[in-house]
């Protein structure tokens, strides 16, 4: 399969997600849905990793460049930031390392997990 079917495999999850997240009550975001619907499919071996890695890859590569809009919209106010700079500040700061040692569990969880697998197959 070529990088455009790779692209369609998790713009496909998206869309689904994005199908989830409209129904009435439904708790999570559509990005988070997609992505916990990517993470099933990936666990349950119903997609293999490498059916995706390389437009994966792209994504994780280019990441930084989908905060741009976010952070262009947040300099664009200016008397925003002067009265709550601080606290935009200490939140983003607070919250990146959460994001980061909650990420970095999940890994060693993860990597844990599959080393389990791993032997339990040899």
């Amino acid at each position: 399969m070529g990088v455009l079917g790779e692209f369609l495999i998790i713009a496909a999850a998206a869309f689904a997600g994005s199908i989830l997240a409209q129904i009435p009550g439904f708790p999570l975001p559509s990005a988070v849905a997609g992505m916990l619907l990517m993470l099933i499919l990936l666990l349950s071996g119903i997609i293999k990793l490498e059916r995706v890695r390389r437009a994966a890859d792209f994504f994780l590569k280019f990441l930084p460049l989908f905060f741009i809009p976010l952070i262009v919209n947040l300099l664009k106010e200016g008397e925003v930031l002067s009265e709550y700079g601080l606290e935009i500040i200490a939140i983003i700061s607070i919250t990146t390392v959460i994001t980061l040692a909650v990420t970095g569990l999940t890994a060693k969880l993860l990597l844990k997990l599959i080393g389990r697998g791993n032997k339990a197959h040899d």
